[in-house]
């Protein structure tokens, strides 16, 4: 068995919580591209060569394309080939010489990649071909232009803190922030459109006190002022905010989580 392993195309961030940090997620336009998602095998095609499945992993959610060449399947029949994730067929469509399927990812906290297996001579064991994905042309419409963006969301998260007296949920977050603080975290775009976008950011307070407000954020992106967010109470909160156009950037962005001090 081989294992090949796929270049990640979607970030992960996360965010911080008053007291314990937990998940950012940012909404926003990603331009299209005309050519399929490229995927960067590690493992070398002649151990693939003699193997009859080989692993994939698969860290960024969606369209993952598979060159048989570089596996050394160029002259395998694509009809007997299969797609599965927890032994379930995932539907499939070949180009020619490469494979597509979508991978929607399900990371965990100690592994940040999905598995996929792909086999060949599938056909020749259960006789039951893999689900296909089938084109169908579609007439252009006078009102419709053609897509070149789509909506994406980057989601930011690292598993640095346990918190036992969280009842539900996950126990593990990325940091405690306890006021006052002010946290910067990094995060990279691509192919950005630009256009306004939105921001959440999750987060489990470990506090609470007999105010009308307990705890309060101040969220700077690329030093732009989002707003204050007051809230109160103690356990899981989101705090959600709208982005103007020309607030991110290509490439590298920052968001500046500022708590102040606690007002007495």
């Amino acid at each position: 068995m081989s294992s090949l392993r796929f270049s990640k195309r979607t970030a992960w961030i996360l965010a911080a919580g008053c007291g314990v940090l937990a998940v950012i997620a940012i909404g926003l336009a990603v331009a299209l591209s005309r050519s399929p998602s490229a995927a960067t095998p590690i493992a070398g095609a002649r151990a693939a060569r003699a193997a009859r499945v080989v692993k994939l992993l698969v860290s960024g959610e969606g369209i993952v394309s598979v060159r048989l060449a570089e596996l050394g399947w160029g002259d395998v029949d694509s009809a007997t080939l299969q797609v599965k994730r927890d032994d379930t067929a995932q539907p499939t469509w070949i180009d020619g010489s490469i494979l597509h399927f979508y991978a929607p990812i399900s990371p965990t906290r100690t592994m940040s990649e999905t598995v996929f297996w792909l086999e060949r001579g599938a056909l020749e064991r259960s006789n039951q071909p893999g689900p296909r994905i089938s084109e169908q042309p579609a007439a252009p419409r006078g009102d419709l232009g053609l897509l070149d963006h789509y909506t994406a969301a980057l989601r930011l998260e690292e598993n640095h803190v346990y918190a036992p007296q969280v009842k539900d949920g996950d126990h593990w977050f990325w940091a405690q922030l306890p006021a006052p603080i002010t946290r910067t975290i990094p995060f990279t775009l691509t192919a950005l459109v630009d256009g306004p976008a939105r921001l959440a950011i999750d987060v489990w307070a470990g506090t609470k006190a007999p105010t009308p407000v307990d705890h309060a954020y101040r969220i700077v992106l690329n030093d732009h002022l989002l707003g204050e967010f007051p809230w109160d109470g103690q356990g899981p909160h989101t705090i959600e905010a709208d982005m103007p156009a020309g607030v991110l950037r290509e490439g590298a962005n920052t968001v500046t989580l500022v708590l102040p001090a606690s007002k007495m």
